[in-house]
Protein backbone atom coordinates (compact mmCIF):
# COMPACT_ATOMS: atom_id res chain seq x y z
CA UNK A 1 0.00 0.00 0.00
CA UNK A 2 1.20 3.30 -0.81
CA UNK A 3 0.95 6.24 0.90
CA UNK A 4 1.06 10.37 -0.02
CA UNK A 5 3.58 12.21 2.06
CA UNK A 6 0.85 15.08 1.71
CA UNK A 7 -2.42 13.23 2.68
CA UNK A 8 -3.37 14.58 6.15
CA UNK A 9 -6.15 13.94 8.90
CA UNK A 10 -6.74 17.44 9.07
CA UNK A 11 -10.17 18.69 6.81
CA UNK A 12 -9.89 22.21 6.06
CA UNK A 13 -13.51 24.41 5.14
CA UNK A 14 -12.57 27.41 3.55
CA UNK A 15 -16.75 27.99 4.12
CA UNK A 16 -15.99 27.17 7.79
CA UNK A 17 -13.07 29.59 7.82
CA UNK A 18 -15.14 32.30 6.64
CA UNK A 19 -17.95 32.47 8.54
CA UNK A 20 -15.48 32.38 11.80
CA UNK A 21 -14.17 35.59 10.39
CA UNK A 22 -17.74 37.28 9.59
CA UNK A 23 -18.62 36.27 13.48
CA UNK A 24 -15.43 38.10 14.64
CA UNK A 25 -15.69 41.79 14.81
CA UNK A 26 -11.91 42.57 12.69
CA UNK A 27 -10.55 46.06 11.90
CA UNK A 28 -7.64 46.53 9.28
CA UNK A 29 -4.62 46.62 11.13
CA UNK A 30 -2.42 49.21 9.72
CA UNK A 31 0.46 48.97 11.59
CA UNK A 32 0.60 44.88 10.76
CA UNK A 33 -1.11 44.55 7.57
CA UNK A 34 -3.89 41.86 8.27
CA UNK A 35 -6.82 42.22 10.78
CA UNK A 36 -7.17 42.90 14.15
CA UNK A 37 -10.42 41.81 16.64
CA UNK A 38 -12.28 44.85 16.94
CA UNK A 39 -13.89 44.22 20.40
CA UNK A 40 -13.35 46.05 23.19
CA UNK A 41 -11.28 45.63 26.17
CA UNK A 42 -12.13 45.20 30.10
CA UNK A 43 -11.74 48.87 31.66
CA UNK A 44 -9.41 48.87 34.67
CA UNK A 45 -8.60 51.11 36.91
CA UNK A 46 -5.77 51.11 40.49
CA UNK A 47 -5.23 53.62 42.99
CA UNK A 48 -2.72 54.19 45.77
CA UNK A 49 -1.96 56.43 48.67
CA UNK A 50 1.52 56.97 51.07
CA UNK A 51 1.65 59.35 53.99
CA UNK A 52 4.14 59.49 56.32
CA UNK A 53 5.03 62.04 58.81
CA UNK A 54 7.64 62.54 61.39
CA UNK A 55 8.19 64.80 64.52
CA UNK A 56 11.10 65.21 66.89
CA UNK A 57 14.41 66.95 67.75
CA UNK A 58 12.91 69.71 66.89
CA UNK A 59 11.56 69.18 63.60
CA UNK A 60 7.67 68.17 61.84
CA UNK A 61 7.56 66.91 58.76
CA UNK A 62 4.92 65.37 56.45
CA UNK A 63 4.53 64.08 53.35
CA UNK A 64 1.43 62.65 51.02
CA UNK A 65 1.38 61.27 47.63
CA UNK A 66 -1.91 60.13 45.91
CA UNK A 67 -2.05 58.51 42.42
CA UNK A 68 -5.54 57.29 40.50
CA UNK A 69 -5.30 55.58 37.17
CA UNK A 70 -8.22 54.62 34.66
CA UNK A 71 -8.19 52.89 31.11
CA UNK A 72 -11.75 52.49 29.86
CA UNK A 73 -15.55 53.59 29.61
CA UNK A 74 -16.91 52.53 32.85
CA UNK A 75 -13.23 52.78 34.94
CA UNK A 76 -12.90 54.95 37.76
CA UNK A 77 -10.44 55.36 40.32
CA UNK A 78 -9.55 57.65 43.80
CA UNK A 79 -7.39 58.09 46.26
CA UNK A 80 -6.59 60.33 49.47
CA UNK A 81 -3.78 60.77 51.60
CA UNK A 82 -3.48 62.64 55.15
CA UNK A 83 -0.91 62.93 56.94
CA UNK A 84 0.28 65.56 60.13
CA UNK A 85 3.21 66.02 62.70
CA UNK A 86 3.86 67.89 65.74
CA UNK A 87 6.22 68.34 68.01
CA UNK A 88 7.10 70.68 70.83
CA UNK A 89 9.63 71.27 74.11
CA UNK A 90 9.32 72.62 77.36
CA UNK A 91 10.34 75.49 76.64
CA UNK A 92 7.15 76.86 74.20
CA UNK A 93 9.23 76.03 70.90
CA UNK A 94 6.72 74.21 68.33
CA UNK A 95 6.39 72.82 65.03
CA UNK A 96 3.69 71.42 63.01
CA UNK A 97 3.31 69.95 59.83
CA UNK A 98 0.56 68.60 57.37
CA UNK A 99 -0.29 67.30 54.20
CA UNK A 100 -2.88 65.98 51.82
CA UNK A 101 -3.40 65.00 48.34
CA UNK A 102 -6.33 63.48 46.42
CA UNK A 103 -6.02 62.05 43.05
CA UNK A 104 -9.17 60.92 40.92
CA UNK A 105 -9.17 59.29 37.17
CA UNK A 106 -12.26 58.35 34.82
CA UNK A 107 -11.94 55.90 31.92
CA UNK A 108 -12.71 56.73 28.39
CA UNK A 109 -12.28 55.31 25.20
CA UNK A 110 -10.27 57.93 23.97
CA UNK A 111 -7.17 58.44 26.02
CA UNK A 112 -5.89 56.61 29.96
CA UNK A 113 -6.57 59.12 32.66
CA UNK A 114 -3.71 59.39 35.15
CA UNK A 115 -3.98 62.00 38.35
CA UNK A 116 -0.61 62.60 40.86
CA UNK A 117 -1.29 64.52 43.56
CA UNK A 118 2.34 65.14 45.66
CA UNK A 119 2.75 67.18 48.81
CA UNK A 120 5.12 67.46 51.10
CA UNK A 121 6.16 70.28 53.96
CA UNK A 122 8.63 70.71 56.95
CA UNK A 123 8.64 72.81 60.20
CA UNK A 124 11.23 73.29 63.01
CA UNK A 125 11.58 75.65 65.53
CA UNK A 126 15.58 75.79 65.56
CA UNK A 127 17.80 79.13 66.51
CA UNK A 128 15.73 80.77 63.90
CA UNK A 129 12.68 78.31 63.41
CA UNK A 130 11.61 77.46 59.42
CA UNK A 131 8.87 76.14 57.08
CA UNK A 132 8.96 74.97 53.84
CA UNK A 133 6.43 73.32 51.32
CA UNK A 134 6.07 71.71 48.42
CA UNK A 135 3.08 70.97 45.79
CA UNK A 136 2.59 68.88 42.88
CA UNK A 137 -0.03 68.42 40.78
CA UNK A 138 0.14 66.74 37.43
CA UNK A 139 -2.79 65.43 35.35
CA UNK A 140 -2.79 62.94 31.86
CA UNK A 141 -5.53 61.73 29.42
CA UNK A 142 -9.04 63.33 29.28
CA UNK A 143 -10.71 64.37 32.53
CA UNK A 144 -8.66 63.88 35.27
CA UNK A 145 -7.76 65.93 38.92
CA UNK A 146 -6.03 66.52 41.53
CA UNK A 147 -5.74 68.57 44.34
CA UNK A 148 -3.77 69.08 47.45
CA UNK A 149 -2.45 71.33 50.86
CA UNK A 150 0.11 71.75 52.37
CA UNK A 151 0.78 73.31 55.54
CA UNK A 152 3.86 73.96 57.71
CA UNK A 153 4.07 76.59 60.98
CA UNK A 154 7.21 76.81 63.48
CA UNK A 155 6.84 79.36 66.99
CA UNK A 156 9.06 79.74 69.31
CA UNK A 157 9.03 80.79 72.11
CA UNK A 158 10.84 84.23 71.52
CA UNK A 159 7.51 85.04 69.78
CA UNK A 160 9.63 84.87 65.82
CA UNK A 161 6.81 82.74 63.71
CA UNK A 162 7.70 80.41 60.39
CA UNK A 163 4.55 79.83 58.84
CA UNK A 164 3.63 78.48 55.05
CA UNK A 165 1.03 76.85 53.54
CA UNK A 166 -0.07 76.06 49.72
CA UNK A 167 -3.38 74.57 48.63
CA UNK A 168 -4.44 73.99 44.48
CA UNK A 169 -6.34 72.32 42.73
CA UNK A 170 -6.44 70.91 39.16
CA UNK A 171 -9.74 69.77 37.40
CA UNK A 172 -8.35 68.49 33.44
CA UNK A 173 -5.07 67.99 31.97
CA UNK A 174 -1.57 69.68 33.02
CA UNK A 175 0.55 70.31 35.83
CA UNK A 176 0.88 72.67 38.63
CA UNK A 177 4.32 72.99 40.98
CA UNK A 178 4.56 74.70 43.73
CA UNK A 179 7.30 75.38 46.22
CA UNK A 180 7.24 77.99 49.15
CA UNK A 181 9.31 79.70 50.54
Amino acid sequence: MHRSPFKSGLTFSTSAFALMLVATPMAPDLHGGWLRSNTAGAASASANSESHATAGGGAANARSRSEATADGTGASATADGNARAHTEDAGGNSADSAATSHGGAAGNDTAIDTSVADGGTSASFGSHGAAAANLDLVNTGTVPESSGSTSADAARDDGTLASVGLDRSLPGVGEIHDHAP
